[in-house]
C-alpha cells in the first residue's frame, strides 16, 4: 500500500500542530477538509527565492564566514508518469523529523525562483513505507488539494545536502553542499520577498567573495537530470 499506519500532523500557517494517528488514509480526510476550511493558507506557502549555483572555491570562501553548525537534509524523491517538470513530491528528513512536501515552480527569472510549496509532517513509519512502497497519486492530490497527478509515485533516490543558515550583512543565507548519484554541487539560497535585496545581495557576494553570478536549478531537477544522464550511460 502507498500509504500505511503513520502520524501526520500540518505545519504551514499560525495554527497549532495537530497530530493524526493513521490506521487508513480516510481517517484524515475529514481533517484535512475543516483545516481548509478553518484557514486555507494552513500548509501552504508562496516561497521567493534567489538561487545561485557556486564553484567549490566559491562555497569555501563564503562558509568561511560562519563557524554555524551544518544541518543534513535528506530529500527522497518521488516520480509519477506523466509529472511534469514543474512539480516536485519529496519526502524530507532532518534528524528525526521528516516532512512530506508538494511543491511547484511558478516562474523563474533573473536567478529567482518563485514557487507554491505545501507540506505536512509525517512520521518515520510513513517515511520508510514511502521509499518501500511509493505514493499512491490520489491521496498526494488529496493531502495537497491538487489535481496534477493520475498515476502513482516511485521512489527514485535521495540528495544528502549540508546546510549552513547565517546572516551575512543583512542577509539570511542557506549554503549547501549537495550530494547525489556520486556527484557533488554548491549552491546559495536565499528567500525574500523584496526582489530589489536580492539583487544587492548578488552584488555583495561578487564584490566581496569574486562569486560569477550563475543561477542555479532546482534540486530535485538536478537529481533527475544527473540520474537520466547515468540511465543513458
Amino acid at each position: 500500500m502507498p500509504f500505511g499506519n503513520a502520524s501526520i500532523a500540518f505545519c504551514k500557517g499560525k495554527m497549532s500542530k495537530k497530530t493524526h494517528t493513521l490506521s487508513k488514509f480516510d481517517d484524515i480526510l475529514s481533517t484535512i477538509k475543516f483545516l481548509h476550511r478553518v484557514k486555507k493558507d494552513t500548509m501552504k506557502n508562496l516561497e521567493q527565492e534567489l538561487k545561485l549555483q557556486l564553484t567549490q572555491r566559491e562555497y569555501n570562501l563564503i562558509a568561511a564566514t560562519t563557524d554555524a553548525c551544518p544541518v543534513v537534509i535528506v530529500n527522497n524523491y518521488f516520480v509519477a508518469k506523466g509529472q511534469t517538470k514543474d512539480t516536485m513530491v519529496r519526502v524530507r528528513q532532518i534528524g528525526d523529523n521528516y516532512t512530506l512536501c508538494f511543491k511547484r515552480r511558478l516562474g523563474f527569472a533573473d536567478d529567482v525562483m518563485v514557487c507554491d510549496e505545501r507540506e505536512c509532517v509525517v512520521d518515520k513509519a510513513f517515511a520508510d513505507n514511502a521509499v518501500a512502497n511509493g505514493l499512491g497519486a490520489t491521496s498526494v492530490n488529496r493531502i495537497f488539494d491538487v489535481d496534477d497527478f493520475f498515476e502513482d509515485f516511485a521512489y527514485v533516490g535521495s540528495m544528502q545536502t549540508t546546510r549552513h543558515c547565517f546572516n551575512i550583512e543583512q542577509w539570511r543565507i542557506e549554503l549547501d553542499k549537495c550530494d547525489y548519484l556520486g556527484k557533488t554541487d554548491y549552491e546559495l539560497e536565499c528567500e525574500c520577498t523584496h526582489i530589489d535585496r536580492l539583487n544587492e545581495l548578488k552584488n555583495y557576494l561578487n564584490y566581496t567573495f569574486g562569486v560569477v553570478i550563475k543561477s542555479s536549478t532546482a534540486k530535485n531537477a538536478r537529481f533527475l537530470a544527473e540520474l537520466e544522464r547515468q540511465k543513458k550511460a
